[in-house]
């Protein structure tokens, strides 16, 4: 469970602008808030 988290900590895509984005490890538990 952790490793998939690890995958998406530091990157996350953004549907709405089209492209990657850079996220806080801590904040990615918290996608779109």
């Amino acid at each position: 469970m952790d490793t998939q988290l690890q995958d998406f900590s530091h990157k996350r895509f953004n549907p709405l602008t089209g492209e990657w984005v850079l996220v806080s490890p801590h904040r990615a538990k918290r996608t779109w808030k």
